[in-house]
């Protein structure tokens, strides 16, 4: 079900243009999602602008701020020769900050920790981990995978030992830092700042007596809230995480998982019970979807509707609605429908009725979709969600031939452009194109113009709208104008050679 989660959890610092390096990140991302980990994404990067082949201006702040509000930065190494200016910038920034660094260095080539030491000289690399490249700096898809499953799974550790540390510090954190260190790598010993002279201990310890201490000294408040985050989700992701890593990472992903395990059963026997609220039981069932164990998660779910009070059942009916959308996509629509029938307040109400209006969209519903589409923008919902079921239902309009019904909404949306400046740039695209399919030219140059002027257009975005402004201005007559988008297509350096040709070709003969 789409809901816009702006948790950030990663930061993965990689060069775009180098193949290798961007399949391992885009692969990366997709993997932290499925451990409910969020990177961020270049939508996200306000804090570099210009366009291709120019020198890109830096907001140092905004960059830093991303770097220390996540909990771990994953760097993805050069496979040979220097770093990009943009890498290169990051991590000047990570010297700077400090912040704990997941490592990413390959073989045969590329930058090498041990054979180049100064590389990596003040930053906190807290793991390092090695892959194999093939020659022209590319990675199997095999080995692509690979990766991306041990990176993901370390920083799904730094980001529980970050949150323990932070929200849990008198019992997950504090048994987390009795742990004997057993390894040279920080990450590996459940520390986040890398240490010169780590004191390595081969005393095994017994996990279930740190936990029973640490459960003695902590208040049953500290004990409550220690138990409903395990018994939330995070003992299933961890025994999962820890199933499925390799090398390095085995030991000390176990260990998470008895360490937490261990003290989650300490504090229940502490606290005399350990029963959980109906928050913490629909997060398991949340949890149980996330790992694809639906009949668990909707029998999980189901529980939780008598431990819950009446104002959050609507959360619970939401849920199972997660549950049934790949296997009953009408149950999941009646679900959602209950969810709207309780709801607490119109707010809550205009959310649900939307995410109703995506699943109805996808199940080819298009007019009760629209119908859920019109109750959110009619009812002074929240200014980012409105904007958005303008946008959809545009859309949905266009799709049914309803030209001006869709023209009339994406105007709405742009009368409010500066609330949501992207969203903008796709609406005067979009509305350019219906006013071209109109034969409203001087309409549609002016959308497609504006949509290539905004600061908040993407390189791609840029370059299909002045795709779209040269045809538009070459069907108007304005041959000499199209030959300048063409030339000026011409210069995006990421477009195919051969489209790149066809470009200055096409602008020689309209210039004729």
């Amino acid at each position: 079900m789409p809901q816009i989660n702006r948790r950030r959890d990663v930061f993965i610092c990689f060069s775009k243009a180098r193949p290798g390096e961007a399949k391992v990140a885009i692969s990366l991302k997709d993997v932290l999602e499925q451990h409910d980990l969020f990177a961020f994404e270049y939508e996200d990067w306000s804090w570099i602008g210009g366009d291709p082949g120019l020198e890109a201006d830096v907001d140092r702040g905004k960059l830093r701020q991303m770097l220390t509000t996540c909990s771990v930065v994953v760097l993805i190494s050069p496979h040979e020769g220097e770093a990009s200016p943009g890498v290169q910038t990051e991590i000047a920034e990570l010297r700077a900050c400090g912040s704990p660094v997941i490592l990413l260095h390959w073989s045969p080539g590329g930058w090498n920790p041990i054979l180049q030491p100064q590389r990596f000289e003040g930053l906190n690399v807290i793991w390092a981990y090695e892959g194999r490249s093939m020659p022209g700096r590319d990675v199997a898809d095999n080995q692509c995978e690979f990766l991306a499953k041990q990176l993901a799974a370390g920083a799904w550790l730094a980001c529980q030992v970050r949150h323990l540390h932070a929200e849990h510090a008198t019992t997950g954190g504090a048994l987390l830092a009795s742990l004997p260190q057993a390894s040279q790598h920080a990450l590996l010993n459940f520390r986040l700042q890398q240490s010169d002279d780590t004191a390595m201990s081969d005393e095994d310890v017994g996990v279930a007596a740190l936990a029973s201490d640490v459960a003695g000294r902590a208040t049953p408040s500290a004990l409550r809230g220690f138990l409903s985050f395990w018994r939330g989700g995070a003992d299933l992701m961890a025994a999962t995480v820890a199933r499925e890593s390799r090398f390095s990472l085995i030991r000390p992903l176990k260990a998470f998982a008895a360490a937490g395990e261990a003290l989650a059963d300490s504090a229940a026997e502490r606290l005399g019970s350990d029963d959980v609220s109906g928050a913490t039981v629909k997060e398991r069932g949340l949890m149980l979807i996330r790992l694809n164990r639906i009949d668990e998660a909707i029998a999980t779910l189901t529980r939780a509707f008598d431990r819950v009070p009446a104002n959050e059942r609507f959360e619970v009916w939401q849920a199972l609605a997660i549950a049934y959308q790949e296997t009953d996509r009408g149950r999941a629509i009646d679900c959602l429908t209950s969810a709207i029938d309780c709801a607490p307040g119109p707010e809550i109400a205009s959310t649900l009725c939307y995410n109703r209006g995506v699943m109805r969209l996808e199940a080819g519903q298009r007019q009760p979709a629209i119908e859920d589409f019109s109750f959110v923008i009619d009812t002074k919902a929240d200014t980012a969600l409105r904007l958005s079921a303008l946008r959809v239902r545009a859309k949905v309009r266009a799709e049914l031939n309803d030209t001006d019904g869709a023209i009339a909404d994406f105007t709405r949306l742009l009368a409010d452009a500066d609330s949501s400046p992207r969203m903008a740039v796709s609406a005067w695209m979009d509305r350019g194109a219906l006013y071209a399919a109109r034969r409203r030219e001087a309409e549609a140059i002016a959308d497609l113009t504006r949509a290539i002027d905004a600061a908040d257009a993407t390189p791609l975005q840029r370059f299909r709208s002045l795709e779209a402004r040269a045809q538009v201005l070459e069907a108007s007559g304005q041959k000499l104008a199209a030959a300048t988008d063409c030339e000026a297509m011409a210069q995006y350096t990421n477009a195919d050679s051969k489209y790149r040709e066809e470009l200055r070709r096409r602008a020689a003969q309209l210039r004729r």
